[in-house]
């Protein structure tokens, strides 16, 4: 994301924020930093955290980002915050303009936390960062920008606790399928996906497991 060649006029912009996909399509662009694992989109100058370099196609020009890094873009800075919960690697980019969140924002509906590479406790966590911070603004990665972002983000974190909650009260009542777990912890919302319910459930366990709640 370079966007120090362009002057804030010439900048397309969704509220006022730069239109990132359609500002990064060209190859004349230099890649800032990289927030996802998508090998087959990234040309040039790469930023990106250690599991994100090694995913993707080598640069003869990289920089390893780490949570709790600042850059600045056009008098702006931009503080680094590592999000491996949705995806191994992710990051997100916060500042007095707002968040670009990633993966970790949408407008409608929750993000899903893979069982396999996921992590539920520290997604949890990043948005407990991302809370903290004065930002009203947020540029997901697919999706429109969300100008509510703070009421957005309670919403996650009243939800995923309430969800988790859920999950570890069934596992308490002595339920141990994988099915009837489910069940139990979407018990408000039936018309959930089936295998979605099934993967979100073994990432509340997995979770559980790890943070010493449930054996």
């Amino acid at each position: 994301m370079d966007w120090g060649n362009y002057s804030k006029k010439s900048m397309p912009s969704w509220g006022g924020f730069p239109s990132l996909p359609r500002f990064l399509r060209t190859d004349t662009k230099t890649i800032l930093a990289t927030w996802m694992q998508f090998p087959n989109s990234i040309k040039g100058p790469i930023w990106g955290n250690t599991e994100t370099l090694a995913a993707i196609p080598q640069s003869s020009d990289t920089h390893t980002l780490i949570d709790g890094d600042a850059f600045e873009l056009d008098g702006v800075q931009w503080n680094v915050i590592e999000t491996p919960g949705h995806c191994p690697g992710q990051l997100a980019f916060v500042s007095q303009a707002g968040i670009v969140s990633a993966d970790n924002v949408a407008q409608v509906g929750t993000i899903l936390v893979p069982s396999d590479e996921g992590d539920m406790t520290a997604f949890h966590s990043r948005f407990e960062a991302f809370a903290r911070t004065q930002s009203t603004i947020a540029v997901p990665r697919s999706r429109s920008c969300c100008h509510q972002s703070r009421e957005i983000l309670t919403h996650y974190i009243q939800h995923r606790e309430k969800r988790h909650e859920a999950g570890f009260k069934a596992w308490e009542s002595g339920l141990r399928g994988l099915e009837e777990l489910s069940q139990a912890a979407y018990a408000d919302t039936p018309d959930a996906h089936p295998m979605l319910k099934l993967d979100q459930t073994k990432s509340h366990l997995k979770a559980l497991r790890n943070e010493g709640r449930i054996v």
